[in-house]
């Protein structure tokens, strides 16, 4: 739903790897402060806070002799705007 938190995770086959995430085929820009992500052993987890409508798509976790991919769907209410 829009403005949630969002929580991708992806199991990496050894502690200690480096994998960056993509969104779409495009690297995600970690430094911008729009998405934060964590390491812990095997664990690699992309966040994404106030979620909205243009975060759906696909995510790809990526390293040397790994990839894992996801889609994210985000549903939410739409507002109908009439013109007169």
């Amino acid at each position: 739903m829009p403005g949630d938190t969002v929580s991708l995770s992806a199991e990496l086959p050894e502690p200690g790897l480096d994998a960056i995430w993509l969104k779409e085929s495009d690297p995600l820009s970690l430094t911008a402060g729009r998405y934060k992500t964590t390491n812990q052993d095997t664990s690699y987890e992309l966040v994404i806070p106030d979620v909205s409508i243009e975060d759906a798509g696909t995510y790809t976790v990526q390293g040397e002799g790994f990839e894992t991919s996801m889609t994210l769907s985000v549903v939410g209410e739409l507002t109908c705007i009439e013109k007169g």
